[in-house]
């Protein structure tokens, strides 16, 4: 009798757990209006201020800043945005973006 009641209310205990799954945010947030106020002849400080330091740096281009956000809610799609940009001569010359 006693094992049938522990079981019970540990078969209670346990259909009352479920998998808490947190979101999850990774990288620079850019919204698509700080993107737009991008400017061809920017310099690389000035992009850096506005925007912050990129998330990926690539030790083989240093004339290109990756800004990358991931975010995945519970058990939705991941979401990302990408904000690519590419200097020549510490000017900015190529604005690439993709927002999904």
């Amino acid at each position: 009798m006693r094992k049938l009641i522990l079981l019970l209310i540990l078969s209670g205990c346990l259909v009352g757990c479920h998998m808490y799954r947190p979101d999850v945010q990774q990288g620079n947030v850019v919204t698509p209006k700080q993107a737009n106020q991008l400017r061809i002849g920017m310099s690389q400080a000035v992009v850096k201020r506005f925007l912050g330091d990129p998330l990926l740096i690539n030790t083989f281009a240093d004339n290109r800043l990756n800004y990358v956000y991931t975010y995945k809610h519970k058990n939705l799609p991941m979401t990302e945005q990408q904000v690519i940009l590419t200097f020549k001569n510490n000017r900015l010359v190529n604005i690439r973006k993709k927002f999904k």
